[in-house]
């Protein structure tokens, strides 16, 4: 299985409007309620319930709120970036929060997970065609996006290095072969 069985494009939000967790919670239970075919109020129950055994933000501005349907086929996901930042309880104390470069080349390396994405690619569709700033800038944000993933850019679990070609986001079978 790989990550782009589990996030269709419709299930990506680029622009979450929402004022904290809870608000948060409703409102992916409601768009995995469409999504999915399931009630909207089950799915939010049971996320709920997910979030009182401990917070589901992992740290480095990342949440996970996740949970078991018990009528659901398959493994689903909603990949949502928050048009703001929020409170989610996490560990570190730092809020839920990626930028929205850092939310556009996710998307896009996930969109193509398991094969190599070139750096002019990334560069071109993250940022413009007519981009004449240094290369680097790509670096930065995919440093950035490893700390939040919690990856490591000597044995990453996630975001690959392709050296001179551009960058690979690993089949979810591959991250969990680790």
């Amino acid at each position: 299985m790989t990550l782009t069985d589990l996030v269709a494009p419709a299930a990506v939000v680029p622009a979450l409007k929402v004022n904290n967790k809870k608000q948060a919670i409703q409102e992916l239970a409601a768009r995995a309620a469409v999504l999915t075919g399931q009630s909207e109020r089950a799915i939010l129950e049971i996320l709920l319930q997910r979030e009182k055994l401990g917070s589901t933000a992992v740290g480095n501005g990342v949440a996970i709120p996740h949970g078991k349907l018990p009528k659901l086929g398959r493994l689903f996901g909603l990949f949502a970036r928050l048009e703001r930042a929020i409170d989610f309880e996490a560990l570190d104390g730092q809020p839920v929060d990626l930028t929205r470069k850092e939310f556009d080349l996710l998307t896009l390396l996930i969109g193509h997970a398991g094969a190599v994405v070139t750096r002019e690619r990334l560069i071109d569709e993250v940022w413009d065609v007519n981009w004449f700033g240094s290369t680097k800038t790509l670096d930065v944000h995919v440093s950035g996006l490893r700390k939040k993933l919690g990856d490591d850019a000597a044995q990453p679990r996630y975001l690959h290095t392709v050296r001179g070609v551009g960058f690979r986001f690993a089949a979810q079978v591959e991250a969990d072969a680790r």
